[in-house]
């Protein structure tokens, strides 16, 4: 039997099909989204949209505050699908839509350990980094020099970010290691278990009434698509 890997997403779901129950497949449904009702249509599988706003309280934020519209990604930085849309598709929306005003961007870690035994720690790389400002540049380091990181070679990109090399070490294991588990008993608690995961929607404070869900690397015009009609609905 063949086994089918999606190409937009991580996935680590694994699901006995057999009535003995001695076959397992990996599952990866992946897809643009359409709403339907309170359910996000999602290749051939069906998920439930969250029926009340989404915090974003401790996630790392991009953009103006005063936006209508927003975007909560789940992602990590092993996955080679969150590097395809960090490396190909990302710039194209925060210059479009980000710097501008229109969209307020949300990050939040989903280290699919299963898979990739090293993206906690680069998660918590990037979350202390972020404690000292530098999320998005030590982001854009991670994805764009994916490996097996070990500490020291996580240690080299902080000295390149001129971060305190000691603090940030200490950091790793303690406060950093801390928020990416934070996040993802976040995402776990939302059904979310695959990366990358995308959940558009209006703002209402510092809460996301999530309206679209979008998985995997999609290209720019999906994602413009989707922003567009969300940021007509706030127009009208």
């Amino acid at each position: 039997m063949r086994l089918r890997v999606g190409r937009h997403s991580c996935l680590d779901v694994i699901s006995a099909v057999t009535a003995l129950g001695a076959l397992a497949v990996v599952v990866s449904m992946v897809g643009y989204s359409v709403v339907a009702g309170n359910r996000s249509v999602v290749g051939h599988e069906t998920a439930l949209l969250p029926m009340t706003p989404v915090s974003l309280v401790g996630a790392v934020v991009r953009g103006s505050l005063s936006a209508d519209v927003g975007v909560l990604q789940f992602s990590e930085f092993q996955c080679p699908y969150c590097a395809e849309f960090a490396n190909r598709t990302f710039d194209q929306i925060v210059s479009r839509y980000v710097d501008s005003g229109q969209v307020l961007w949300a990050f939040r870690h989903l280290p699919l350990e299963g898979l990739h035994p090293r993206a906690k720690l680069a998660g918590a790389a990037a979350a202390c980094a972020g404690e000292r400002g530098r999320f998005w540049d030590m982001h854009d380091l991670l994805f764009r020099d994916r490996r097996r990181w070990a500490p020291d070679d996580l240690a080299k990109y902080a000295v390149r970010l001129g971060l305190d090399v000691k603090q940030f070490s200490l950091c790793l294991n303690g406060t950093g290691l801390a928020a990416v588990e934070r996040d993802l008993e976040f995402g776990s608690a939302l059904g979310i278990d695959r990366a990358p995961t995308f959940l558009l929607g209006t703002l209402e404070g510092d809460r996301l009434r999530v309206t679209r869900r979008i998985g995997g690397a999609r290209d720019v015009d999906t994602f413009a698509a989707a922003l567009e009609e969300l940021l007509a609905s706030v127009r009208d």
